[in-house]
């Protein structure tokens, strides 16, 4: 479209997927774009893929975009801390966890070039994930990190 004629808005499709045999939620807009570049949106601490809903409809009239629910957030399962998963590993909430979590949903939408747009503790998910190895990842854009990991380290014993 043209300056003159804004684009319409793409629809946002709430989907599910399974990671290590719990159900995660998520949201996509722009499927449409098959053949443009991937934009995955990840949520802080205490919010979900919800936090994305104003973002998505206009990002998908351009990209393939998805807002991932975090195990333990949002429409993704809750399973309690030790719980036993599909590949026998007892389930962690920890930035390691979410960044597998992330590497085999990229794995799930195609992979190619991603995009990743990410707030809070999504931003350290995602600098996981590409310092784990993800190739995929072209950028990551950091909105408002958080540095929990880092002032933890610092804390005294006490």
């Amino acid at each position: 479209p043209s300056a003159a004629e804004p684009a319409v808005a793409a629809e946002i499709v709430p989907k599910t997927w399974n990671f290590r045999g719990f159900e995660v939620g998520y949201t996509e807009a722009g499927a449409h774009n098959v053949d443009a570049p991937i934009i995955i949106c990840l949520h802080g601490f205490g919010a979900s893929s919800f936090h994305w809903r104003k973002n998505l409809p206009v990002l998908g009239t351009s990209y393939r975009v998805f807002a991932l629910d975090l195990l333990g957030y949002g429409r993704s399962a809750k399973p309690p801390p030790g719980t036993l998963d599909a590949l026998g590993g007892a389930v962690e909430y920890t930035y390691p966890t979410w960044a597998a979590q992330l590497r085999d949903f990229i794995a799930h939408v195609g992979g190619g070039e991603v995009h990743l747009v990410a707030n809070s503790i999504g931003c350290v998910v995602a600098w996981q994930a590409v310092v784990d190895g993800e190739e995929s990842v072209k950028s990551v854009l950091a909105l408002a990190p958080s540095m929990r990991a880092l002032t933890v380290g610092k804390r005294s014993a006490a």
